[in-house]
């Protein structure tokens, strides 16, 4: 059946049912419908998938979505389903069975929207049938990550100009939230865009007030400020640990909050977002594993606890709030313990190529992988063992892996308890009689094979608590049954140990062929510092709007003052008073005059913003020396 082509308003209206769309992304979607290799950089929240799902609709056809975020890809599939496109995702946790069905969809002009992640692009029976697919534009989504100089640099990404020497007449679309003038061109050049074509919104969010707070008690000026600042709320830390603790301290005092991290079940995730989306929950404290494909509009404020790695990411995390439209403020709280710990943090278990072999062959090792196998299959990674045998910490191994699998060797997966695993090794035939003889499985037996194709030919991960729910039995009896079954050698049944899990893309090679650049590992390196210093001049610097600076780092130097942020709305006494805790931080103890010959203000200003800071213990004074007050927990 021919599908009618569509204007992009009567897609917008009949699918999202909104009556206009936001700026610039009208201009985009033209852009795209004139075949035009085109790129958007729109800030977090600004409509950027709408960008390429709206063209796509407006024409028969097919549009591949690349994008690295898993999670991300499952919820616009299953949103974009909700409205009836027809939409599939080549995941990991798919079988061989699935995809090959998914691909000849797509080649039969059954589906509209086809989600993949850059490293599949490597795959060659993907690579062949993409020739025979109706494709009319490829969107590539957190676009920076084609860019060498981008934050998130993967080199899978690289595969994409490799992908559209196959089908030259498809346009692309880039999207991307976060990228500096360089990285903007660096992308454009990457994709083999024949000409600059760039739309882009100010990165200015009118309703976004910036705000940094120097203090010596990081929970307490969190709590203080939870309980000026109502409404929903994010707050963002550094580590796991962090946010349990964070979360029972804010609880115990009266403020209802939950934590989030990577590390827990998939349900447990679920069910804390789904508390905090629909607010029977204020306050989600979180690593940045929270945040990607969360659509919540009215969240008011959102806290950093640490300060982040790189403006891209704190300008990304931060522009969480206030998506509606309404009063909105981003608050990073610094101790003077911070700036330290971030250099040092920042510098910490850096890998050279030799050391990524030795990680690379002492896990194939421990995992039994010969080589010329083990490619595309989960395995439990072995952490600890792995860290003795090289004598490296565990933190430091996981960095490894982590380079790993953005040089696209591997793929980790740090959510415990994700994936168990089931595969039927008993022949189909032979199946059909044991259950004839074992009736008291039977039924389970048969319920169990209807839930999921694929279970003869490849280990499929599953969910017990999910496909227990489904059959209408406990998670336990499920676990039993399963049990039960391996015991009679019909399945074999890998239970999730907890452990972070690995799977290489392609098979084992001799470590001294993987494809690793020095060269690159140092570059990232010479980024990543630059960022980090680019963060600290951020929440050091007392001389220039937030918004301003901010908008500089992104290009745009002409930005206006934003008249929202601490520097634009407090009174010169707050800002002495900033200026004093700054010195400080970066001085130390100092005398009283050589401070006030610093500060270049009066003897009276000075005095009473030190006043200020002395009464609320930031600082003390010795004598004549004054200096940041014994740091308390944080």
């Amino acid at each position: 059946m021919k599908i009618p082509e569509l204007t992009p308003h009567e897609v917008l209206q009949k699918y999202w049912g909104y009556p206009e769309f936001r700026p610039q992304q009208h201009a985009i979607i033209s852009s795209v419908l004139e075949g035009k290799d085109t790129f958007a950089l729109l800030p977090t929240g600004g409509g950027k998938s709408l960008c390429y799902q709206v063209p796509g609709l407006c024409k028969p056809g097919l549009t591949i979505v690349i994008s690295p975020l898993i999670a991300l890809m499952k919820d616009q599939v299953y949103q974009l389903k909700k409205r009836e496109i027809a939409a599939e995702a080549l995941t990991s946790d798919r079988s061989a069975k699935d995809i090959q069905t998914i691909l000849d969809q797509a080649v039969d002009g059954k589906l509209r929207f086809l989600y993949l992640s850059p490293e599949k692009l490597q795959n060659q029976q993907l690579r062949a049938t993409l020739v025979n697919m109706p494709i009319q534009l490829i969107a590539v989504d957190e676009a920076h990550c084609i860019s060498e100089w981008g934050y998130d640099f993967r080199p899978s990404y690289l595969q994409i100009s490799e992908v559209r020497e196959l089908i030259p007449e498809v346009p692309v679309l880039a999207v991307t939230a976060t990228a500096t003038p360089d990285v903007v061109d660096d992308i454009q050049s990457k994709l083999h865009f024949p000409e600059e074509r760039v739309f882009k919104l100010r990165f200015l969010r009118e309703n976004l007030a910036y705000r940094v707070v120097h203090t010596e008690h990081r929970w307490g000026e969190l709590l203080r400020m939870l309980q000026q600042n109502p409404g929903s709320s994010i707050v963002y830390v550094r580590n796991r640990r962090g946010t349990e603790e964070i979360a029972n301290f804010l609880n115990e005092r009266g403020i209802s909050a939950d934590f989030y991290h990577a590390g827990l079940d998939s349900n447990v995730r679920a069910s804390k977002q789904e508390k905090w989306t629909n607010n029977t929950l204020r306050v989600m404290v979180s690593t940045n594993a929270f945040g990607m494909g969360i659509d919540k509009p009215d969240v008011r404020t959102v806290f950093h606890a640490d300060i982040p790695e790189s403006p891209e990411a704190y300008f990304q995390e931060a522009g969480r709030a206030g998506r509606d439209g309404n009063s909105a403020s981003a608050i990073l709280i610094v101790t003077p313990a911070d700036i330290p710990r971030l250099k040092k943090k920042s510098t910490q278990n850096r890998w050279k190529v030799e050391g990524l072999r030795r990680v690379y062959r002492t896990l194939c090792t421990q995992l039994q992988i010969p080589i010329g196998s083990g490619a595309e299959r989960w395995y439990n990674a072995p952490l600890r063992e792995c860290a003795q045998r090289l004598d490296v910490s565990a933190a430091a191994l996981y960095s490894g892996l982590q380079l790993l699998e953005r040089l696209g060797i591997l793929k980790l997966n740090e959510f415990v308890g994700a994936h168990s695993q089931v595969k039927f090794v008993m022949p189909y035939h032979q199946l059909y009689q044991w259950q004839s003889s074992n009736a008291a499985l039977a039924g389970f037996t048969r319920d169990l094979l209807r839930q999921r194709e694929g279970f003869f030919e490849y280990p499929q991960q599953i969910d017990e608590w999910n496909l227990a729910a489904n059959l209408g039995i406990s998670k336990e009896a499920f676990v039993s049954k399963l049990e039960q079954l391996q015991n009679y050698g019909v399945i074999e049944y890998v239970r999730a140990t907890g452990m972070p899990q690995i799977m290489f893309l392609e098979d084992r090679v001799d470590e001294k062929y993987l494809r690793l650049d020095e060269n690159y590992l140092e570059n990232r390196y010479r980024v990543a510092d630059t960022k980090v210093e680019a963060m600290i001049t951020y929440v050091t610097q007392t001389s220039q709007c937030r918004s301003q600076y901010i908008s500089a780092y992104f290009g745009e130097a002409d930005a206006p003052e934003c008249g929202l942020c601490d520097w634009c709305t407090h009174q010169p006494e707050t800002q002495h008073r900033a200026a004093i805790v700054q010195l400080l931080t970066i001085k130390g103890p100092i005398n009283l005059d050589e401070a006030l010959d610093n500060m270049r203000i009066t003897r009276a200003e000075f005095g009473e913003a030190l006043r200020h800071l002395l009464d609320e213990q930031i600082v003390r004074k010795t004598g004549n020396l004054i200096q940041m007050a014994k740091p308390a927990k944080s």
